[in-house]
Protein backbone atom coordinates (compact mmCIF):
# COMPACT_ATOMS: atom_id res chain seq x y z
CA UNK A 1 0.00 0.00 0.00
CA UNK A 2 2.81 2.41 0.85
CA UNK A 3 4.44 1.72 -2.53
CA UNK A 4 1.18 2.43 -4.33
CA UNK A 5 0.83 5.71 -2.42
CA UNK A 6 4.41 6.65 -3.31
CA UNK A 7 3.81 5.93 -6.97
CA UNK A 8 0.50 7.83 -6.89
CA UNK A 9 2.12 10.92 -5.34
CA UNK A 10 5.07 10.96 -7.70
CA UNK A 11 3.20 10.06 -10.85
CA UNK A 12 5.79 7.36 -11.48
CA UNK A 13 4.86 3.72 -11.18
CA UNK A 14 6.84 1.28 -9.08
CA UNK A 15 7.39 -0.65 -12.26
CA UNK A 16 9.05 2.40 -13.84
CA UNK A 17 11.45 2.69 -10.90
CA UNK A 18 12.33 -0.98 -11.35
CA UNK A 19 12.73 -0.48 -15.11
CA UNK A 20 15.25 2.33 -14.54
CA UNK A 21 17.28 0.17 -12.16
CA UNK A 22 17.12 -2.88 -14.43
CA UNK A 23 18.24 -0.89 -17.49
CA UNK A 24 21.22 0.39 -15.48
CA UNK A 25 22.20 -3.09 -14.28
CA UNK A 26 21.27 -5.39 -17.16
CA UNK A 27 24.76 -5.51 -18.71
CA UNK A 28 26.48 -6.11 -15.38
CA UNK A 29 27.66 -9.76 -15.36
CA UNK A 30 26.93 -9.93 -11.62
CA UNK A 31 23.28 -9.04 -12.31
CA UNK A 32 22.48 -11.40 -15.19
CA UNK A 33 21.71 -14.29 -12.81
CA UNK A 34 18.97 -12.24 -11.12
CA UNK A 35 15.39 -12.36 -12.34
CA UNK A 36 12.88 -9.66 -11.69
CA UNK A 37 10.21 -11.03 -9.38
CA UNK A 38 8.47 -7.78 -8.43
CA UNK A 39 8.38 -4.13 -9.39
CA UNK A 40 11.60 -3.30 -7.53
CA UNK A 41 12.65 -6.81 -6.47
CA UNK A 42 15.12 -9.29 -7.97
CA UNK A 43 16.14 -12.81 -6.91
CA UNK A 44 18.41 -15.53 -8.16
CA UNK A 45 19.17 -19.13 -7.43
CA UNK A 46 18.98 -21.31 -5.73
CA UNK A 47 22.67 -22.07 -5.55
CA UNK A 48 23.59 -24.38 -2.65
CA UNK A 49 20.00 -23.91 -1.37
CA UNK A 50 20.46 -20.11 -1.26
CA UNK A 51 18.53 -17.47 -3.19
CA UNK A 52 20.08 -14.01 -3.22
CA UNK A 53 17.60 -11.14 -2.98
CA UNK A 54 17.91 -7.45 -3.87
CA UNK A 55 15.04 -4.99 -3.57
CA UNK A 56 13.88 -1.47 -2.90
CA UNK A 57 11.13 -1.12 -0.29
CA UNK A 58 8.89 1.83 0.52
CA UNK A 59 9.80 3.86 3.58
CA UNK A 60 8.22 6.84 5.30
CA UNK A 61 8.56 10.18 3.61
CA UNK A 62 8.02 9.22 -0.02
CA UNK A 63 11.25 7.17 -0.14
CA UNK A 64 12.35 3.77 -1.36
CA UNK A 65 15.38 2.17 0.24
CA UNK A 66 17.53 -0.78 -0.80
CA UNK A 67 17.99 -3.98 1.14
CA UNK A 68 19.41 -7.39 0.26
CA UNK A 69 19.98 -10.80 1.70
CA UNK A 70 19.28 -14.50 1.41
CA UNK A 71 16.40 -16.93 1.31
CA UNK A 72 17.08 -20.59 2.11
CA UNK A 73 14.98 -22.80 -0.16
CA UNK A 74 14.26 -25.50 2.43
CA UNK A 75 13.24 -23.05 5.17
CA UNK A 76 9.50 -22.40 5.09
CA UNK A 77 8.14 -18.87 5.49
CA UNK A 78 5.79 -18.03 8.31
CA UNK A 79 2.59 -16.57 6.82
CA UNK A 80 0.20 -15.69 9.59
CA UNK A 81 -0.15 -18.95 11.47
CA UNK A 82 0.88 -21.18 8.56
CA UNK A 83 4.15 -22.20 7.01
CA UNK A 84 4.56 -21.89 3.24
CA UNK A 85 7.34 -23.11 0.95
CA UNK A 86 9.49 -20.61 -0.91
CA UNK A 87 11.59 -22.82 -3.15
CA UNK A 88 11.75 -20.68 -6.28
CA UNK A 89 12.96 -17.16 -6.98
CA UNK A 90 9.45 -15.72 -7.26
CA UNK A 91 8.51 -16.98 -3.78
CA UNK A 92 11.85 -16.30 -2.07
CA UNK A 93 11.60 -14.26 1.12
CA UNK A 94 14.29 -12.92 3.40
CA UNK A 95 15.68 -15.34 5.94
CA UNK A 96 18.61 -12.99 6.59
CA UNK A 97 18.21 -9.37 5.56
CA UNK A 98 20.87 -6.68 5.33
CA UNK A 99 19.20 -3.30 5.49
CA UNK A 100 21.48 -0.23 5.68
CA UNK A 101 18.77 1.54 7.71
CA UNK A 102 19.25 -0.99 10.54
CA UNK A 103 22.85 0.13 11.03
CA UNK A 104 22.42 3.87 10.49
CA UNK A 105 19.01 4.39 12.08
CA UNK A 106 18.09 6.68 9.19
CA UNK A 107 17.55 6.10 5.49
CA UNK A 108 21.01 6.63 3.94
CA UNK A 109 20.94 8.77 0.77
CA UNK A 110 23.37 6.47 -1.09
CA UNK A 111 20.79 3.63 -1.16
CA UNK A 112 17.47 5.45 -1.40
CA UNK A 113 15.47 7.65 -3.72
CA UNK A 114 12.18 9.52 -3.66
CA UNK A 115 9.28 9.48 -6.05
CA UNK A 116 10.35 12.85 -7.42
CA UNK A 117 13.87 11.75 -8.38
CA UNK A 118 14.71 11.50 -12.07
CA UNK A 119 15.17 8.15 -13.84
CA UNK A 120 18.91 8.85 -14.01
CA UNK A 121 19.05 9.47 -10.24
CA UNK A 122 17.08 6.28 -9.60
CA UNK A 123 19.44 4.35 -11.91
CA UNK A 124 22.51 5.79 -10.14
CA UNK A 125 21.12 4.83 -6.70
CA UNK A 126 20.28 1.38 -8.09
CA UNK A 127 23.88 0.93 -9.24
CA UNK A 128 25.41 2.13 -5.96
CA UNK A 129 23.07 -0.04 -3.93
CA UNK A 130 23.63 -3.12 -6.09
CA UNK A 131 27.41 -2.70 -5.78
CA UNK A 132 27.07 -2.63 -1.98
CA UNK A 133 24.71 -5.61 -2.07
CA UNK A 134 27.06 -7.69 -4.21
CA UNK A 135 29.93 -7.00 -1.80
CA UNK A 136 27.86 -8.74 0.89
CA UNK A 137 26.05 -11.31 -1.25
CA UNK A 138 29.21 -12.65 -2.88
CA UNK A 139 30.75 -13.55 0.50
CA UNK A 140 28.03 -16.10 1.27
CA UNK A 141 28.35 -19.20 -0.89
CA UNK A 142 27.40 -22.08 1.40
CA UNK A 143 24.96 -22.74 4.22
CA UNK A 144 27.90 -22.74 6.63
CA UNK A 145 28.78 -19.21 5.44
CA UNK A 146 25.20 -18.14 6.12
CA UNK A 147 25.14 -19.76 9.57
CA UNK A 148 28.39 -17.94 10.38
CA UNK A 149 26.89 -14.64 9.20
CA UNK A 150 23.88 -15.14 11.47
CA UNK A 151 26.34 -15.56 14.35
CA UNK A 152 28.35 -12.47 13.36
CA UNK A 153 25.25 -10.30 12.98
CA UNK A 154 23.84 -11.52 16.30
CA UNK A 155 26.76 -9.74 18.01
CA UNK A 156 26.38 -6.46 16.13
CA UNK A 157 24.79 -3.31 17.52
CA UNK A 158 21.92 -1.98 15.43
CA UNK A 159 20.15 1.36 15.60
CA UNK A 160 16.86 0.08 14.22
CA UNK A 161 16.03 -3.62 13.76
CA UNK A 162 18.32 -6.41 14.95
CA UNK A 163 18.09 -10.10 14.12
CA UNK A 164 15.49 -10.59 16.86
CA UNK A 165 13.10 -8.27 15.01
CA UNK A 166 12.97 -10.53 11.94
CA UNK A 167 10.45 -13.40 12.28
CA UNK A 168 12.46 -15.86 10.17
CA UNK A 169 15.77 -15.51 12.06
CA UNK A 170 15.62 -18.41 14.52
CA UNK A 171 13.87 -20.76 12.09
CA UNK A 172 16.35 -20.16 9.26
CA UNK A 173 19.41 -20.02 11.51
CA UNK A 174 18.36 -23.23 13.28
CA UNK A 175 17.70 -25.19 10.10
CA UNK A 176 20.93 -23.93 8.53
CA UNK A 177 22.89 -25.07 11.59
CA UNK A 178 21.26 -28.51 11.47
CA UNK A 179 22.01 -28.75 7.74
CA UNK A 180 25.73 -28.19 8.42
CA UNK A 181 25.84 -30.75 11.25
CA UNK A 182 25.43 -28.49 14.29
CA UNK A 183 22.31 -30.25 15.54
CA UNK A 184 22.32 -29.07 19.16
CA UNK A 185 22.88 -25.39 18.33
CA UNK A 186 20.31 -25.67 15.57
CA UNK A 187 17.72 -27.19 17.89
CA UNK A 188 18.30 -24.34 20.37
CA UNK A 189 17.46 -21.86 17.61
CA UNK A 190 14.36 -23.83 16.58
CA UNK A 191 13.22 -23.89 20.21
CA UNK A 192 13.60 -20.09 20.30
CA UNK A 193 11.46 -19.85 17.15
CA UNK A 194 8.69 -21.99 18.64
Amino acid sequence: MMMALLAQRSGTTMSAFGDAIEIELRNDPRFVCFERVGNCRWANGPENHLHKLFEFVAMKGDQLSARWGWSVDFVPALKGRRLAWKRNAAKAQFDLCIDPVDLSGDVPPWCSFTGSDSRSQVAKIGRTSFDAAIADLSRIVTLRDLADLFQTRSKMQFRRFSLENYVQTDLAWGLALIAVGQDEAGQDRLDAFC
